[in-house]
């Protein structure tokens, strides 16, 4: 599934790290990370025609704080197994929080901390093209291989915007996405990155500021 060229690109391309919390996105990205994220429901339409009673073990690679795992392991029959991995300790956290029957793990969707076998495999939100390394590839695509059971599925979702949409990508911070906390308080996302058509690396750096102020809340 490729997604819409005009979406943007997850924050921040590094080889085996997700967006939201590499080196230069810290922790505190995870109380925020539900807040600020997108329209997800075509994504979620799509895996969620993957689902359904036959799915009896779900392994999801790179969930975040749950939030699409829990949509699809509700379509899967009582007692199903449902693990999900994801390399930030603080997303793990709320996953567990909001589903503490279900397998959360910290690790790296290279190399899944969690035994087989699975039905489904999946690595959503373009996190796939964070791998930038042809090994990593391989060594992801053998890990999840070795996860499956002999007739399951690993299916994933990749972003494949124009060439014209990545020259526009500002050197300068530009707004992404404008949103209220709980507390009332307007925030937005800026942007700030570049495309290098040698290498064809996207990178894309995100800081949260309130809006009235322009103070910085995220990285701190």
């Amino acid at each position: 599934m490729s997604a819409d060229a005009d979406h943007p690109i997850p924050p921040t391309r590094v080889a085996g790290v997700e967006p939201g919390h590499s080196p230069a996105y810290p922790e505190s990205w995870a109380a925020v990370y539900d807040l600020i994220d997108m329209d997800r429901r075509p994504l979620l339409d799509f895996y969620l025609q993957l689902v359904g009673p036959q799915t009896q073990a779900l392994l999801d690679l790179g969930c975040g704080t749950g939030s699409m795992t829990l949509q699809l392991a509700a379509r899967m029959p009582a007692g199903a197994r449902v693990a999900g991995v994801d390399l930030s300790p603080g997303m793990i956290a709320i996953s567990k929080a909001r589903a503490p029957a279900h397998e959360w793990v910290v690790g790296d969707f290279c190399d899944p901390p969690v035994a087989g076998a699975f039905d489904l495999a999946l690595i959503m939100f373009s996190s796939l093209q964070l791998l930038l390394d042809e090994a990593d590839l391989v060594r992801c695509f053998r890990a999840i291989a070795g996860r499956l059971k002999p007739q399951g599925r690993f299916a994933f979702d990749i972003a494949n915007p124009s060439l014209d949409w990545l020259a526009k990508i500002s050197p300068v911070p530009v707004v992404a996405r404008r949103v209220t906390d709980a507390a009332g308080r307007a925030l937005e996302v800026r942007e700030t990155g570049g495309y290098d058509t040698t290498t064809q690396i996207l990178e894309s750096i995100w800081t949260l500021h309130e809006t009235e102020t322009g103070v910085r809340v995220i990285p701190e």
